[in-house]
């Protein structure tokens, strides 16, 4: 039966290549997806059939030579996601730390957020005041986004007090 099916390169490690490969295999913390295409590729280099690699890890065959092949082409740098076409972030990391830090102070903090900030009490913005005051930064978001970006970076604009009522 070994002769059966079309027959594939064959995919040989350097010394280098195998203990990367083993060592991301091992590390707690790195991206399934990518332990898994080290996976496929010691296998592979193993001896193992594309057969026998996808039931063992449990992908489909095509899978397995896709990964196989990105190996051959790139080396180690094949198996790493490569970039997805599409939008990139509205906002940038930087812009949403600013909104962050803007919305933590309140708003007699900023003196760039003018008359914004005088459209909220002393003390705490109101999400339309924050935004107008972001917008007028010139970063275009609106009161969801805004919402979303606050959530996201952990910041409470508003407070809540001991009998679940929220305060401004």
């Amino acid at each position: 039966m070994a002769g059966r099916g079309r027959p594939k390169a064959e995919l040989t490690l350097t010394a280098t290549e195998r203990a990367e490969l083993l060592r991301a295999v091992r590390v707690a913390q790195a991206w399934q997806s990518y332990v898994l295409r080290c996976q496929i590729v010691l296998a592979s280099a193993d001896g193992a059939t594309d057969m026998r690699i996808a039931q063992e890890l449990g992908v489909s065959i095509p899978t397995v030579g896709k990964w196989r092949a990105r190996f051959r082409a790139a080396g180690i740098d094949g198996l790493v996601d490569v970039p997805r076409p599409g939008r990139g972030p509205a906002v940038s990391r930087e812009e949403r730390a600013w909104i962050a830090a803007l919305a933590a102070g309140g708003p007699g903090v900023s003196a760039a957020v003018g008359e914004a900030a005088e459209a909220a009490s002393a003390d705490h913005w109101t999400l339309d005041a924050l935004a107008e005051a972001v917008r007028g930064e010139g970063i275009g978001v609106g009161r969801a986004q805004l919402l979303r970006i606050l959530e996201d970076e952990g910041v409470r604009w508003r407070r809540t007090t001991s009998d679940g009522a929220q305060t401004p």
